[in-house]
């Protein structure tokens, strides 16, 4: 899945999570080329729930691991999402912590 978000992203779209949806909005040069987009887009529609699920996941895991906001949790791992180095929410440390 994460292929088609990184093809998308090289083609030249703006991809975002909102309101239970992915946004997609196109922000190259002229008009995107039809045949290579229209079967991304496609891909996007029919997996959109399974993105959506790791998305969620993944901003629980940093909000958690990270000690993060959720705004910030979910702004790392929609960066995150699609990306080669995909691994870099792992990569987030806990805040020094003391048990009381």
């Amino acid at each position: 899945m994460t292929a088609v978000l990184s093809r998308l992203r090289a083609t030249g779209y703006e991809i975002w999570p909102e309101a239970g949806g992915i946004v997609c909005r196109w922000q190259g040069e002229g008009a995107p080329d039809p045949a290579t987009v229209r079967p991304l887009l496609a891909e996007l529609r029919r997996r959109k729930a399974e993105v959506l699920e790791n998305f969620e996941e993944r901003a629980a895991i940093i909000e958690y691991d990270g000690g993060l906001s959720r705004t910030e949790a979910e702004r790392l791992a929609w960066g995150c999402i699609g990306r080669k180095d995909a691994g870099a929410s792992q990569n987030v440390r806990k805040p020094n912590r003391t048990n009381t």
